[in-house]
């Protein structure tokens, strides 16, 4: 395999800010539902694109989807001004995205079996300050094959 096959890279938009735990401390769970659900989606749409083109990339072969094994790294693109979350926050607020990513989630688009420890394995988190103070920001989320 080439290193090619090997990763992929998704560019989605920041989770919504009801995503995080620090802001949804004493809310019923369907307080952040809608947002929950819709970040899902984006995440879905955009890694179903990836995910076909990797394939018409690989062409004789199969890619081998589900990953068994990945590790998952984030470069984060934040608006100036924002306040960025600690890694706890982060990886709690995005947890719906790497549920959508798995075989196991009933909507899920199949690029890794679980979401469990012996599946992912969460790789470094990079920050980077855009120069724009209103812009939403974005993060590119590599997925990296590792068995």
């Amino acid at each position: 395999m080439t290193d090619l096959t090997m990763r992929l890279t998704l560019e989605i938009g920041l989770p919504p800010a009801k995503l995080y735990p620090n802001r949804s401390k004493g809310h019923y769970w369907t307080w952040n539902y809608n947002e929950k659900t819709a970040y899902q989606q984006e995440v879905k749409l955009v890694a179903k694109l990836a995910m076909r083109s990797l394939w018409a990339t690989f062409r004789q072969g199969d890619p081998g989807f589900p990953w068994p094994r990945v590790r998952i790294s984030y470069t984060r693109y934040w608006p100036k001004g924002q306040r960025r979350p600690d890694s706890d926050n982060w990886h709690t607020a995005m947890k719906p995205a790497l549920d959508i990513l798995t075989a196991r989630h009933k909507e899920g688009v199949g690029l890794v079996v679980d979401d469990g420890p012996g599946y992912v394995e969460l790789g470094p988190i990079e920050d980077n300050r855009l120069a724009i103070r209103h812009y939403h920001g974005h993060v590119i989320v590599t997925v990296e094959r590792l068995g």
